[in-house]
């Protein structure tokens, strides 16, 4: 049979069609036979849309009842489109999925030329097709662009041949790291491969994806025969388990019980203030002596109770904002803030502290600063923790340093301190996790509030630190001013604190401002959220490595047009892949030679086309 007059009547799927009067134990009863989706049908049988067993679930385990309303199952109805069983196949894809792109309708409704309900159409029948034969008009490659569903093209060796439009917008930030040469090797082993097609399912249940993979062997007469590619090819395809009802079921029935943590947390911390407060006014009263005279050695207790209650009155209420962040239930009040007033109020505060640790301080507003729009008791909020860090961990005779600048749209509030600094290790985990202060050199909570805060301002955080040389933090807080500034951003991907450091250092060189990330996940976030004007990145990031990271920068419409350095160790070996960035510089990197990448960038921004055409007053 020629695959030029296959017609959807060739793949058509039964489905169940009921009226738009059907009630809610109607549908349950059809969707415990094992049914996921119903059509709704008019009394002549033309669909009016479809109504899936996972919706329907999700709706009465969030009412706790399985009695809905007419109009709550009404609103349960979700858009189909509808085709008639005549097109043919190759036309379906060549003018109708195009559009389908931008409907986002996924559910195809097959109609005779009555508008009568056929069935729907069952689009895996149509992919076996296309994996087993080339239609006439186009070839594999250019069909995947177009199915609905998250499909890849990946070789024996793991090379990528191609990602679907559906694969990048819906999947972007993952890739399943499974599916490489030894899971097919694996294969080979242990399951038989048919002439056609060996299925294996894959998960990964450490991530935070709700994605399940399949993987379809081709045979090589499927694929152009221009593409230079190892013998085996297979096709990747994405299931999103986020439609499996069971899963949506468990999902819901994790709401009540974070609620429950919740309160369970908040109960907590009010039964820790009762007694932290008593303690704190009763070693208040001791030690201002109200109560009697006290000898040295016990002013001496005295004040470790009442700095020792102080110390857990603060990691209760950082605890009760952490959570109340985390479930965004903090709301902050805008307001147009003096920076001067805002410096002056946290020096009075911390001023005491630095005599007490003979510290140095200094405070530097860089000209024509003067306002802010921000939350006025949390910006001082997160200048307290971090101030408080440098001061803690920064030895007597060190120095302390807060220094307010502009970068492009960004105001910076920068922290840096002559302390113990932070080790390596301990680096990229540092706003992920919470580490005890005794071995990072800072107090976990208060630094993971302080990127809490920043974030819900529009903002974020950055760090440089070394080891017994001191660290320096930079709070970005969204500035809507109208000065005028040079500086460029450079977002700097990278794990290596002497690699970070020299990066920097060259960036600031050519006027550009750093923003650092420690890993792949936190690399996209930053590019997305700064748009800066240069990304140099070592593909070797943990969290999205091995050329991953390169790969969603290019494919994401947001970081698609940013320039784009690798920086790589000698030994290194190029993928592919890096084809897609602007420049390959080795490290440790030479200034001249990142000198000449950004000329090669910055001609091709300052390029300008003159167009002559006859009759100007320049031909």
């Amino acid at each position: 049979m020629s695959n030029s007059i296959l017609s959807l009547q060739h793949f058509l799927e039964p489905v169940v069609e009921i009226g738009g009067d059907v009630d809610c134990q109607q549908l349950t009863t059809i969707f415990q036979s094992g049914i996921n989706q119903v059509i709704i049908v008019n009394e002549s049988r033309e669909p009016l849309g479809v109504i899936y067993a996972h919706s329907l679930l999700a709706r009465c385990l969030q009412r706790q009842s399985f009695n809905l309303t007419r109009e709550e199952i009404n609103s349960l109805i979700e858009p189909l489109t509808i085709l008639p069983s005549r097109i043919s196949l190759v036309k379906y894809y060549t003018e109708f999925v195009h559009n389908q792109e931008r409907n986002n309708y996924y559910c195809f409704a097959v109609v005779d030329e009555n508008n009568h309900l056929l069935g729907i159409l069952n689009e895996h029948k149509i992919l076996k097709l296309i994996t087993l034969h080339n239609l006439p008009e186009h070839n594999l490659l250019n069909i995947l662009e177009k199915i609905p569903l998250p499909l890849m093209l990946q070789t024996g060796q793991g090379k990528i041949l191609a990602q679907n439009h559906q694969w990048r917008e819906q999947i972007g930030d993952y890739l399943p790291e499974t599916i490489n040469q030894d899971y097919v090797t694996a294969i080979h082993s242990s399951t038989r491969i048919t002439k056609n097609r060996a299925v294996e399912s894959l998960s990964n249940p450490t991530k935070n994806y709700h994605w399940e993979f399949s993987k379809v062997f081709l045979g090589t007469d499927t694929i152009p025969a221009d593409i230079d590619i190892e013998k085996l090819v297979w096709l990747i395809l994405a299931n999103d388990l986020k439609q499996d009802p069971e899963l949506v079921a468990k999902q819901v029935n994790l709401v009540p019980f974070n609620h429950l943590k919740n309160e369970f947390l908040l109960a907590i911390t009010h039964d820790l203030k009762s007694p932290l407060t008593s303690i704190m006014c009763l070693s208040s009263l001791l030690k201002e002596q109200k109560l009697g005279k006290l000898n040295p050695r016990q002013s001496r207790y005295v004040e470790l109770i009442h700095d020792s209650g102080q110390q857990m009155m603060t990691l209760v209420n950082e605890l009760v904002d952490l959570s109340r962040l985390e479930n965004g239930e903090i709301e902050i009040s805008l307001e147009s803030l003096q920076i001067e007033a805002i410096c002056q109020q946290i020096y009075a505060d911390i001023q005491e502290k630095l005599a007490e640790s003979q510290l140095e301080f200094s405070l530097e507003i860089k000209p024509k600063i003067k306002t802010i729009k921000a939350d006025g008791f949390r910006l001082r909020q997160m200048l307290r923790h971090l101030l408080d860090n440098a001061i803690q961990f920064t030895p007597s005779g060190g120095k302390i340093d807060l220094t307010i600048n502009l970068w492009q749209n960004w105001l910076t509030f920068n922290i840096s301190d002559t302390g113990i600094g932070i080790p390596v290790e301990l680096q990229k985990l540092i706003v992920q996790k919470y580490y005890p202060s005794n071995q990072t050199g800072i107090k976990g909570l208060g630094l993971i509030l302080t990127q809490r805060l920043a974030q819900i301002h529009g903002g974020d955080i950055s760090f440089l630190s070394e080891e017994d040389k001191g660290s320096s933090f930079t709070i970005l807080i969204p500035h809507q001013g109208n000065l005028a500034t040079s500086n460029s951003l450079a977002l700097i991907i990278e794990v290596i604190p002497n690699y970070i450091q020299q990066l920097t250092e060259l960036c600031e060189s050519f006027n550009y401002q750093a923003i650092i990330a420690r890993s792949g996940t936190e690399a996209m976030e930053k590019a997305r959220h700064f748009q800066p004007d240069l990304i140099c990145l070592n593909p070797s990031v943990s969290f999205l490595s091995h050329w991953d990271v390169l790969t969603l920068l290019k494919s994401d419409n947001l970081t698609k047009n940013i320039p784009v350095f690798l920086t790589i160790q000698p030994s290194e070996k190029v993928d592919n892949l890096a084809k897609q960035a602007e420049a390959i510089l080795t490290l440790p990197i030479a200034k001249e030679k990142l000198a000449a990448s950004l000329s090669k960038i910055n001609q091709k921004k300052s390029l300008t086309i003159l167009y002559l055409y006859p009759g100007s007053a320049l031909a």
